[in-house]
């Protein structure tokens, strides 16, 4: 993303693989969202969740992804 983020979105994620797609596209479907960036931390999900926030973060360059190992711990950078 070329353009410096006027908004900056934090999503917590852990086992929500049933209702994170519908969150993300809800996000991904606002008027802004050239100027927003999207920062999604999973908490050591065991679900899907996981690999829908990586699909999120490949597909689109405001999207990041960030994982921990364990649950409650800092995430990998």
């Amino acid at each position: 993303m070329n353009i410096t983020p006027k908004i900056s979105i934090i999503v917590p994620v852990y086992n929500n693989e049933n209702y994170l797609p519908e969150t993300l596209y809800s996000i991904l479907k606002q008027s802004m969202i050239e100027e927003m960036e999207v920062v999604m931390i999973d908490d050591g999900s065991t679900d899907n969740s996981r690999y829908i926030v990586e699909e999120y973060a490949l597909d689109y360059d405001n999207f990041y992804a960030y994982h921990t190992k364990k649950e409650h711990q800092l995430p990998e950078i």
